[in-house]
């Protein structure tokens, strides 16, 4: 019996090493994206212009209907509430464990059977009406 053996070149010889693969590839690079090119974004608008509306009537002062210092001032009236404030609000719906109530602050907040008595109702219609503030 003969034991046949092939001879085969080390694996180093075979594949180029890892770290010249990662060489090449950063190497090529700049052929990619030439630095100062336009991107596709800055070329088509070069080539189409850009979005431009202009309104039938034109453009009015008194679109808004309200001032920059109005707004600000708005602005600073506005509470922020966080988990465990009490305020008060007006109940807009139901759910099966609960209520959503509209609290003012263009949120609204859930309250849980739990905490709607004293003792546990078994709906929240029972405790709660629709529409009514508490």
């Amino acid at each position: 019996m003969h034991a046949a053996f092939i001879a085969s070149p080390p694996l180093d010889s075979i594949a180029p090493h890892s770290s010249r693969r990662a060489l090449s590839m950063v190497a090529s690079l700049p052929d990619i994206k030439n630095p100062g090119s336009f991107t596709r974004d800055e070329r088509l608008r070069s080539r189409y212009g850009g979005f431009a509306f202009e309104p039938e009537g034109g453009w009015t002062s008194e679109v808004a209907g309200f001032s920059y210092d109005e707004l600000a001032a708005s602005m600073v009236e506005i509470t922020s509430y966080t988990r465990g404030d009490t305020c008060t609000g007006e109940v807009i719906g139901f759910e099966p464990n609960g209520a959503m109530v509209d609290i003012g602050v263009k949120s609204s907040a859930y309250v849980g059977l739990q905490e709607m008595a004293l003792v546990k109702p078994n709906k929240p219609e029972e405790v709660l009406e629709v529409g009514a503030s508490y």
